[in-house]
């Protein structure tokens, strides 16, 4: 098989059910940058069914200067001569510095993105060098249709995007769900969390993932359904927790929502 490396800042659950799939098809090597992330509140359980090295065994990739840092990346690449090397993204120093390594040892690059031109205001200077650097990519992974839109405004060729980037373990999931469900004490069954459809949300408590508009589309939804139809509402459930914990349990107050949604 194909030796390939795949590269991320730090691995979270996801990451390690797709490293895990992946290994399945080739000779992976799975790198994080670091052992503990400063964006993500999550430690990820030890991986199983491939090989595994952090750079940072002490902490965030953030720690390591920028020259130790690329150090001990090229020496795990030096060491394990990858045939393919993919790379999260272009904003991570650790996909750049991978990016210089494999065009000095004539490997090929594969991006994986979920950046849209939508996210924010774009800038033309940024933008720019974004392409150039994009020109060195052999292929690229993305989430959808708009990060494939943006994909390809950036110069990369249509047939060199493939999508699939956010696939999941579905399996887990649905062996997990039968297993809560047999589990579950009785007393359990009257709260909405048990109803047989609900919506669901997973995210960050924090602004750019925007959830007081979910709120505030929901609240509309649900009016709607109560005005217009004998049904009853499906109830929201929102997982997660950050910063904006107590401005959302507000939001939720003011707009009546407090026995509709659940923010475990």
């Amino acid at each position: 098989m194909h030796r390939v490396v795949i590269l991320f800042d730090n691995f979270g659950p996801y990451h390690l059910a797709r490293l895990k799939a992946a290994a399945g098809v080739c000779d992976l090597l799975a790198v994080e940058f670091g052992s503990s992330s400063s964006e993500y509140a999550w430690k990820a359980s030890e991986s199983e069914g491939f090989r595994r090295v952090t750079l940072n065994d002490n902490g965030p990739s953030d720690d390591l200067h920028n020259k130790e840092f690329q150090r001990r990346l090229n020496s795990v690449l030096d060491e394990f001569r990858p045939e393919a090397i993919v790379v999260p993204g272009w904003g991570y120093r650790g996909a750049l510095f991978a990016l210089k390594w494999a065009l000095n040892h004539d490997v090929p690059v594969i991006c994986m993105s979920e950046s849209t031109a939508w996210d924010e205001v774009r800038n033309p200077i940024k933008e720019w060098i974004k392409y150039r650097i994009i020109t060195h990519f052999m292929a690229a992974l993305v989430g959808g249709s708009a990060h494939r839109e943006y994909m390809e405004k950036l110069g990369m060729p249509p047939d060199q995007i493939l999508l699939g980037y956010d696939a999941i373990d579905n399996a887990y999931f649905e062996t997990r769900t039968h297993e809560v469900q047999n589990s579950a004490p009785k007393s359990q069954a009257s709260g909405f969390a048990a109803s047989q459809h609900y919506f669901l949300a997973s995210a960050r408590f924090i602004e750019k993932k925007n959830l007081p508009r979910l709120l505030n589309a929901y609240a509309v939804y649900r009016s709607s359904v109560m005005r217009m139809t004998a049904s009853q509402p499906w109830p929201l459930v929102i997982i997660g927790d950050g910063e904006l914990r107590p401005e959302l349990e507000h939001l939720r107050s003011v707009l009546g929502l407090e026995d509709s949604v659940q923010m475990p």
